[in-house]
């Protein structure tokens, strides 16, 4: 991921369904990926066209982690 940014990838880029690459990295559980993703300017408080935002997912997967570090850094 960090190879991908360097090279110009937007960590806020929208997908499927209004999801950021955020999401698909709590969907995976991934702190390491999150911490890269808000480092480089993710979104924390994006909402998708399901009104869900990324400490959601965070709660639905059980990444209680993840939800930690978001709420660390304001979401």
């Amino acid at each position: 991921v960090s190879l991908l940014i360097e090279h110009g990838a937007n960590v806020n880029f929208i997908g499927p369904y209004n999801n950021s690459p955020i999401i698909y990295a709590i969907k995976e559980n991934s702190l390491p990926i999150v911490k890269i993703l808000v480092e480089h300017g993710a979104m924390i408080n994006h909402i998708n066209e399901e009104f869900n935002t990324p400490i959601h997912f965070a709660v639905q997967h059980n990444a209680l982690d993840i939800a930690n570090y978001l709420i660390e850094k304001g979401a």
